[in-house]
């Protein structure tokens, strides 16, 4: 059985990207990040900010 919002996990971790840089650059805690990736599906407006975090990190190369 798939786990909620499974996709985004996945997309994380293969990033190199850790939750708690994700959640901070979208002002929000890291459990709070882990609750909203608990609902399923997850509300727009919530992928949206945890999206755009997501991808400014990307660009601003926090994995490296």
């Amino acid at each position: 059985m798939k786990k909620p919002n499974e996709d985004l996990r996945n997309e994380f971790k293969n990033s190199g990207i850790c939750a708690w840089q994700i959640a901070r650059k979208a002002g929000i805690s890291e459990s709070t990040m882990c609750i909203w990736l608990r609902d399923d599906p997850i509300p727009p407006e919530r992928k949206k900010r945890i999206m755009d975090a997501f991808e400014a990190l990307k660009k601003e190369g926090a994995a490296e």
